[in-house]
């Protein structure tokens, strides 16, 4: 959650979106998501119409497609590298990188905490068949066992 806490900080942002991701960022996902994608979409579209550039130019600049910045400027989900390629040509991806925690600074604890955790695969309990051994008698000659198998020669 710091990561959107920080990456509101940078850009310009509605004041009831925010309240909504801090009080409840477990519940409504789906919505926060786009309500995020919203706050994007106005924050660079406002950045590249105050430097008075088209988005055709921007694109090609940024190594995108000029569809993909049109879906990013209309609040759409986009592929994150193209999103971060876009941010990084305005110059707000080292300004959300700066939000997120060193991981050299992380004590081991927090380290393991922030890793997710993997979950055993699934296997099922093997059962192990009877097995048969023979029992000799004194004369060291094979006999039948309980089950009525008998081991060896039959006489």
């Amino acid at each position: 959650m710091s990561f959107i806490y920080g990456f509101i900080g940078i850009i310009r942002y509605n004041e009831r979106v925010v309240r909504e991701i801090a009080y409840c960022p477990h519940i409504y996902t789906d919505n926060i998501m786009k309500n995020i994608f919203k706050i994007i979409a106005s924050s660079t579209r406002f950045i590249r119409l105050q430097r008075n550039v088209d988005q055709e130019s921007v694109a090609n600049e940024a190594g995108v497609s000029l569809r993909t910045l049109q879906n990013i400027e209309a609040g759409k989900a986009v592929n994150s590298s193209s999103l971060f390629a876009y941010l990084s040509y305005l110059g707000l991806l080292d300004n959300m990188l700066a939000t997120l925690p060193d991981p050299a600074k992380l004590t081991p604890i927090e380290l393991l905490k922030s890793t997710p955790e993997r979950r055993a695969r699934a296997r099922g309990v093997i059962k192990k068949r009877a097995v048969s051994t023979p029992i000799r008698n004194t004369e060291n000659n094979l006999i039948k066992d309980k089950a009525g198998f008998q081991w060896g020669d039959e006489k």
